[in-house]
C-alpha cells in the first residue's frame, strides 16, 4: 500500500543513513535489499534508477568491508542499468567506482582506463569537479607507478580546477599528492610547502582525516 516509489526511497535513504553511521554495516544491506524488492515491482525508468543507485550505494558498502569483487559486481550493475537508460551523468560516478576498485586491486592500467572515461565524459557534461577528481585520481595511480611525469600534470590540471572552483578539501588533496610527488624528485623544501599549505587548507575546511595525515 501506498507510493512504490516512496517506500523504496525511504529503504534506500534509510540504508544510506545506517551506512553512514557503520560503513560495514548488516542492517544497511537489508535496507537496500527492501528498496530493490519494491522498485522491481514497478516497470519504469524511475524506478530503474532507483536500482541502479542503490547497487551503487551497495558498492560502496561492499568496498568498505574489503569485499572487494561483490562492490565489483554491484558497481557494473550500476553501469549496465544507467548505460541502458541513458543517464550519461550517472555513468561518470559508476565509471570512476569501477575504477577506484580496480586501484585497490592494483590493477593500474585497468583504474587509468576507468578513471579516463569518466573524466572524459565528464568533460562531454561539463561536470568541472568529476574533471578535477579523474585528473587527481590518475595522478595518484601514476604516482604509486613510479611514472612521475604524468602524474605532475595530471595533478596540477586537478589543482587549477580545484582551486577554480573555491574546493578548499579538493585543493588540499592535491597539495598533499604534488607534495608526495616532491618528495620523490628528492625536492624536500617543495614537499614541506605544499604540505603545510594543505595542513592549513585541512583546517580551514574542518576535514580532521586531512589534518592528521598532512600534519605529520
Amino acid at each position: 500500500h501506498g507510493d512504490p516509489d516512496l517506500i523504496a526511497l525511504a529503504h534506500r535513504d534509510l540504508g544510506d543513513a545506517l551506512s553512514e553511521a557503520d560503513r560495514a554495516n548488516d542492517a544497511a544491506l537489508v535496507e537496500y535489499r527492501k528498496a530493490m524488492a519494491v522498485w522491481r515491482t514497478v516497470d519504469d525508468s524511475s524506478a530503474k534508477r532507483g536500482i541502479a543507485t542503490t547497487y551503487n550505494s551497495m558498492g560502496m558498502l561492499f568496498k568498505n568491508r574489503g569485499e572487494l569483487d561483490t562492490a565489483l559486481a554491484m558497481y557494473q550493475h550500476s553501469e549496465r542499468l544507467h548505460q541502458a537508460l541513458g543517464h550519461r551523468d550517472d555513468l561518470i560516478y559508476d565509471y570512476a567506482s569501477i575504477a577506484r576498485i580496480h586501484e585497490l586491486r592494483n590493477r593500474n592500467d585497468s583504474a587509468l582506463h576507468y578513471y579516463a572515461r569518466s573524466g572524459e565524459l565528464a568533460v562531454e557534461l561539463g561536470n568541472q569537479r568529476m574533471i578535477a577528481a579523474s585528473a587527481g585520481n590518475r595522478a595518484n595511480v601514476y604516482e604509486r607507478m613510479g611514472n612521475i611525469g604524468p602524474a605532475i600534470d595530471l595533478a596540477y590540471e586537478c589543482l587549477r580546477i580545484m582551486e577554480r572552483l573555491g574546493s578548499d578539501r579538493g585543493v588540499a588533496t592535491t597539495l598533499t599528492t604534488l607534495s608526495s610527488l616532491a618528495e620523490l624528485q628528492g625536492q624536500p623544501k617543495e614537499a614541506l610547502a605544499a604540505r603545510s599549505n594543505a595542513h592549513a587548507l585541512y583546517t580551514k575546511a574542518g576535514y580532521r582525516q586531512g589534518i592528521m595525515t598532512s600534519g605529520n
